[in-house]
């Protein structure tokens, strides 16, 4: 199996792998859906004239800085753990929560405690300033 999503298979010419077949099958809607949710994310901010692109949030220049280089590299950097704990677990981490939860399994319960001390221990991290 590639590590290439969706996009990046088309663009790459690789539409041989298994993933790529996988989604390509008739009914699949991930790709449109994510498209879907982006754009009309984009519209409603743009009609109630809230669209306001910013690099840096209110939150973070109070909390670190106001470097734009400061926030590339950690929104990089959660980014790149967030999708390797995803790829590591073989699938979305929220819906592992959220689905396993609800047909009570326990490695389900188990993740999300771990997911919960890690909430915990990076919001301790991020806020040992205030």
């Amino acid at each position: 199996m590639s590590i290439y999503s969706y996009p990046s298979n088309i663009f790459a010419g690789n539409t041989s792998n298994s993933y790529f077949l996988e989604v390509q099958k008739s009914g699949k809607f991930e790709v449109w859906f994510l498209l879907g949710a982006f754009l009309s994310a984009i519209i409603y901010s743009a009609i109630r004239k809230e669209f306001k692109p910013i690099l840096i949030h209110d939150n973070w220049s109070k909390m670190k800085n106001n470097s734009n280089i400061s926030r590339v590299v950690w929104s990089f950097i959660g980014g790149f753990l967030l999708l390797f704990g995803a790829r590591l677990a073989g699938g979305c981490t929220s819906g592992h929560v959220i689905s396993g939860g609800l047909q009570f399994a326990v490695s389900s319960y188990i993740f999300a405690i771990f997911v919960f001390v890690s909430f915990l221990s990076v919001g301790r991290l991020y806020y040992k300033n205030s």
